[in-house]
């Protein structure tokens, strides 16, 4: 194909390419729709708080150096 000049084929080629690129792009937002939201870290510790609310009566900063503690110790 030489520069600056478009036959009818080129175009035909391109159109149809760009259709199945459309498809493509298609198939993949409805695929991203249908996956859970990710929920950001804050609202994590959010629920975590929720969850753990009275139920942890130790120190929190002690709290994590033992829970880190154990698992260095009891890796899975």
């Amino acid at each position: 194909m030489a520069h600056g000049i478009t036959t009818i084929s080129d175009t035909e080629i391109l159109t149809r390419e760009l259709d199945e690129l459309d498809r493509v792009l298609h198939r993949v937002r409805t695929r991203l729709q249908g996956l859970p939201k990710k929920k950001s870290q804050l609202e994590h510790w959010r629920e975590m708080r929720g969850i753990l609310k009275g139920k942890i009566t130790e120190d929190p900063l002690t709290y994590q150096r033992r829970i880190r503690t154990e698992s260095e110790r009891y890796p899975l």
